[in-house]
């Protein structure tokens, strides 16, 4: 069943009715990404047609097969599109591909009693599969902003070959200081 995007979203009723979600988000709706994103119309080399600073979204509910059989109720998250960040050289737009396919397992909220399943943390690879709590009002935003911020590398730069379709201008003039010495200085003031 495909619903409207909403903003929140009970998460484990939302997966035991195998419910979907989908729709784009545009890039100024995420807050905490809005210093490292620049607008769309800088230039910008585009190698395929691309959504860009936009990110098509797909929130899927459904069973996951644990081990020995056992099943759990969680959550798949599929974004695709392209940002673009700010490179850390230059300041200038550099492209960044966004494909992310991540799967969650709801635990269920030990505060509301019985629950219709058992969580067992050995029922699944915690390094494929993340964990979230059970929230009656889970914001989907924030979801799919926490699962971006997570992809992002720590600092985003321009590659070798797209400076060399320049965009980045400032790669150059830094392989240009680079071969200069500093002690060069040094020796000046030592005469």
């Amino acid at each position: 069943m495909t619903l409207q995007t909403p903003t929140q979203i009970n998460n484990l009723e939302f997966a035991k009715k195998n419910q979907e979600i989908h729709g784009i988000i545009e890039s100024c709706q995420f807050s905490r990404l809005a210093d490292l994103i620049v607008a769309s119309s800088t230039k910008v080399v585009e190698t395929e047609k691309k959504v860009v600073n936009k990110m098509i979204y797909q929130l899927t509910g459904k069973l996951h097969d644990g081990v020995a059989g056992v099943t759990q109720w969680g959550l798949e998250l599929v974004l695709k599109g392209q940002l673009n960040l700010k490179c850390q050289r230059c300041l200038n737009a550099m492209p960044y591909d966004v494909d992310i396919n991540s799967q969650f397992i709801i635990l269920p909220n030990l505060k509301s009693g019985p629950q219709d399943h058992e969580f067992d943390g050995d029922t699944f690879d915690e390094g494929e599969i993340e964990t979230i709590p059970a929230d009656e009002h889970m914001q989907v935003l924030d979801l799919i902003e926490d699962e971006l911020l997570l992809t992002l590398p720590l600092a985003h730069m321009h590659t070798e070959k797209q400076h060399a379709a320049g965009l980045c201008v400032e790669l150059s003039a830094i392989k240009e200081v680079g071969k200069l010495n500093p002690f060069d200085v040094l020796k000046a003031l030592k005469k």
